[in-house]
C-alpha cells in the first residue's frame, strides 16, 4: 500500500532560480499546492537544454491518468447505495481532470511515455515525476542531487484534507 505524490529535483529547480518558498513542498505547506502551481513550475522547468529546437526537459511526467481524477475528486465508476457500480465518465470533475491532462500533453509540459519519464529525475530530463512513494528512494539513490516530494497538488474540484492512497496487488 503506497500513496501517491510528487517526486522533485530540488537541485534543478535551484539552479533553475525557482526559490525554495516556490517549490513544491513550500507550496503545500503554505495550502497553495495546486494545479495552477503544478503548471507554472513545470512550463519554467521545460526546456530544449541541448539548443536542438526539441523539448529534452519536462516539467511534469508520470504514467499513471488516474491519478489526475483523484486529484480533482473524482473516480471513474461510482457505487450507489445498493452497491450497484457505474462508470462515472461525465463527472464534471473527471472531464476537467482529463481536460488538464490533454492540454499538458499538447503545450509540451508534461511527458507520459515511460521510457522517458521514469529515469527522467535523475537522467535531468524530468523535473517533477507523479509516483508511489517509495520509489523516491529509488531516485535518491541514483543522484548526487537533492529530490524532495509532496503529496499530489489538489485539483480545482478536489479536498486538499485528502490523499491519493493506492493498494497495489496481482
Amino acid at each position: 500500500n503506497h500513496y501517491w505524490c510528487v517526486i522533485y529535483n530540488k537541485s534543478l529547480m535551484e539552479e533553475e532560480g525557482i526559490k525554495e518558498s516556490e517549490q513544491p513542498y513550500a507550496l503545500w505547506k503554505a495550502g497553495k499546492w495546486d494545479w495552477n502551481h503544478l503548471e507554472a513550475l513545470a512550463r519554467k522547468l521545460t526546456k530544449d537544454t541541448s539548443g536542438s529546437g526539441t523539448i529534452d526537459r519536462w516539467g511534469f511526467a508520470n504514467w499513471w491518468t488516474r491519478g489526475f481524477a483523484y486529484m480533482n475528486g473524482a473516480t471513474f465508476t461510482t457505487i450507489d447505495n445498493k452497491g450497484n457500480g457505474t462508470l462515472n465518465f461525465n463527472d464534471p470533475r473527471i472531464v476537467e481532470a482529463l481536460t488538464f491532462l490533454e492540454k499538458a500533453k499538447k503545450e509540451g509540459w508534461y511527458q507520459q511515455d515511460n521510457n522517458i519519464a521514469k529515469d527522467g529525475i535523475q537522467n535531468r530530463t524530468v523535473a517533477m515525476y507523479m509516483e508511489r512513494e517509495y520509489y523516491a528512494y529509488q531516485v535518491a539513490t541514483k543522484t548526487d542531487d537533492e529530490i524532495a516530494y509532496v503529496p499530489l497538488p489538489v485539483g480545482p474540484q478536489g479536498d486538499r484534507n485528502k490523499f491519493c492512497f493506492e493498494c497495489d496487488g496481482y
